[in-house]
């Protein structure tokens, strides 16, 4: 990990030892000054009593919770750049956090790369916050990014964006037939750790259901009639990458189930076939549907419309 211009203080807030422990000793062999804490109390009197740059706080703690700690920190410390720590069960209520500061979150369990990969954006995000202008410039042919969109609209989606690309967190993107949701995708891609693995598209809405089935899993030789050979299926070509699933409001509900499974579990069998196959993919998915009304009307599964959103 690259060193930042000038030392940097860490302050980790989580009621788990376990956690403050492992952070500590892995933000110290970087060489940051960390400072822990065990609930958000001692944290605020930590934060009070020394400059903050980066925060990591748990979600959830028994006094004050994560939300309401980093707004705290960022009123005495506006340039530190928050990252909150959550469970599975609780990542709706992280990305709510980032509405109220948050840089961007962590969710349990996480792996080491992960962190350093989140805590490096972080402290760029904070070197520069203060006058953005002073980033280096973008080189050529280099992914669009905040500092490179006029409209003050783009320039909030692409803060979002920035925020978001790091985690592992599945992604939706609404909108209208026409307003840039694959180049969306693509930067959130091209600015995650995933960046030098592959960016697989795939149009629901362009294939029929037998069709869109075996390219999005794969099958087996002989699996059905034209099957001559094996084939790997989008979620196989996209391990370790991104998998951009284009208009998701348009897959049939027998697709819908076998979608909702490697949510939820990162493996599935091709078609025709008994192995189960892992695959480790981040999910971006873009709708130009009220995906709310065909829930209602009974066409877009519910859970599945949940872990998408």
């Amino acid at each position: 990990m690259s060193q930042p211009t000038k030392p940097q203080t860490i302050l980790v807030a989580d009621d788990e030892p376990n956690i403050r422990r492992v952070f500590e000793a892995m933000f110290s062999k970087e060489g940051y000054t960390v400072l822990t804490a065990e609930n958000g109390k001692k944290a605020l009197d930590l934060a009070a009593a020394n400059h903050i740059d980066i925060l990591v706080t748990d979600l959830i703690m028994p006094d004050i919770n994560g939300v309401e700690l980093l707004q705290k920190v960022k009123q005495l410390h506006p340039e530190c750049a928050a990252i909150v720590v959550t469970a599975y069960g609780t990542i709706k209520s992280a990305v709510e956090a980032m509405r109220y500061g948050a840089y961007t979150y962590l969710s349990k369990p996480f792996d080491m790369d992960e962190v350093k990969a989140v805590l490096k954006k972080a402290i760029e995000h904070q070197a520069g916050s203060s006058d953005p202008l002073k980033r280096p410039p973008s080189p050529k042919n280099a992914p669009v990014t905040i500092l490179d969109c006029v409209s003050e609209k783009m320039r909030e989606v692409y803060s979002i964006v920035e925020r978001v690309a790091e985690t592992r967190a599945t992604v939706l993107i609404r909108g209208e037939s026409g307003t840039g949701k694959e180049l969306i995708a693509r930067a959130l891609h091209t600015q995650s750790g995933r960046v030098n693995k592959p960016f697989v598209p795939v149009s629901c809405a362009a294939l029929p259901e037998t069709l869109l089935e075996s390219e999005l899993f794969g099958h087996e030789k002989n699996a059905f009639t034209g099957a001559v050979n094996a084939k790997p299926g989008r979620f196989e070509l996209a391990n370790q990458g991104t998998l951009f699933l284009d208009e998701i409001g348009d897959i049939p509900t027998t697709i819908q189930i076998k979608l909702l499974r490697v949510l939820q579990e990162w493996e599935f069998e091709r078609i025709g076939g008994t192995k189960s196959v892992k695959v480790d993919v981040r999910l971006i998915a873009a709708t130009n549907k009220n995906l709310e009304k065909a829930v209602a009307e009974e066409k877009f599964r519910t859970d599945l419309y949940y872990r998408l959103n």
